[in-house]
């Protein structure tokens, strides 16, 4: 009698082939992809599959495996990287001070005068000065540019026209040289504003092309889906288009604050209408052929850089977790 299996080989009807001569095993649920055989689990999970405890590997697709970042060897990769890091900065002081050797602080400071001349800075009356004119100009300049960008990139979500027309203003403004937007602001534009509008041109291409990426590059499947289940508007934006948009936007922004600070003190030094500003003082640093201040004065743009792009690097991560 048919049991309800069938002979492959010899296409009788009740008779299993040669290998299964015995009872075929009960079906308990599962199928065996490769053997295309119901019951039987494929070779590599012959045995118990794990029980799966709430998280996922990515790497190994193995359901109960903690991820790569709860490994225990995580932190001895750290301590490593880290090591590397001091490696590779302690000897880049070794060979500056070996190239520094016989040489004469105008023509290449050695890492001790730089460091003296750094001391002398931050203590004199000038810094605070100039500090804070720089970061306030670097800040007027990235919301002046940010709030267009975002609104011209929703905007040309929703308009096809427009956004063929910002893609060419965008690709245009790009291609022309900073130090041509410097030189016909300081021509046309008054002095007292010419920093800040030539940040404003350089930075919003930037923030304009990652904003309206990341409106473009959401998943149409899940737009589709609300469609289906007519999920309201506001829901749509708040669950779908928001959530896409905020890696471009934590990408992008990053991205213009450091490009805003070395516009600034760009624009600075060709704009020099004040001593304290952080361009101005590399100006005059430069008029007195001080090699060691100038390099001093890059190191703090480089710190200031770097602390600001990491407040809204945590910024961004915690706004993620909530």
């Amino acid at each position: 009698m048919n049991r309800g299996f069938y002979n492959i080989k010899s296409s009788d009807p009740g008779v299993y082939p040669l290998e299964h001569s015995q009872q075929r095993p009960v079906n308990r649920g599962f199928y065996n992809i490769k053997s295309s055989d119901p019951g039987v689990y494929p070779q590599e999970h012959s045995q118990q599959r794990p029980v799966n405890r709430g998280f996922y590997n990515i790497k190994s697709s193995k359901p109960g495996v903690p991820p790569p970042e709860h490994s225990p060897k995580q932190p001895a990769k750290n301590k490593i990287q880290w090591l590397s890091h001091a490696i590779l900065f302690i000897a880049f002081i070794l060979l500056w001070q070996l190239l520094s050797l016989g040489r004469k602080t105008l023509i290449f400071p050695s890492p001790l005068e730089v460091v003296q001349s750094l001391a002398a800075i931050i203590t004199g009356r000038q810094f605070l000065p100039s500090v804070t004119n720089t970061v306030k100009a670097v800040f007027i300049s990235f919301i002046a540019a940010f709030v267009p960008a975002l609104a011209l990139g929703i905007a040309s979500k929703f308009a096809a026209f427009l956004h063929r027309f910002m893609e060419g203003i965008s690709g245009i403004i790009r291609s022309v040289p900073t130090v041509a937007i410097i030189l016909m602001a300081l021509l046309l534009l008054p002095v007292s504003v010419t920093p800040v509008v030539i940040c404003f041109f350089v930075v919003f291409p930037v923030l304009y092309t990652n904003i309206s990426e990341g409106l473009v590059s959401t998943d149409p499947l899940l737009l589709e889906m609300a469609q289906i289940y007519r999920i309201s508007r506001e829901r749509v934006i708040r669950s779908i288009y928001i959530p896409s948009l905020k890696p471009f936007i934590a990408a992008g922004s990053r991205s213009a604050l450091g490009l805003s600070f070395k516009i600034m003190v760009t624009a600075e030094v060709f704009n020099f209408i004040t001593q304290n500003t952080i361009g101005a003082q590399m100006y005059l640093h430069k008029i007195q052929i001080d090699l060691a201040g100038i390099m001093a004065w890059t190191i703090i743009v480089i710190v200031l850089s770097l602390l600001f792009d990491f407040a809204l690097k945590k910024l961004f991560e915690e706004k993620r977790r909530k």
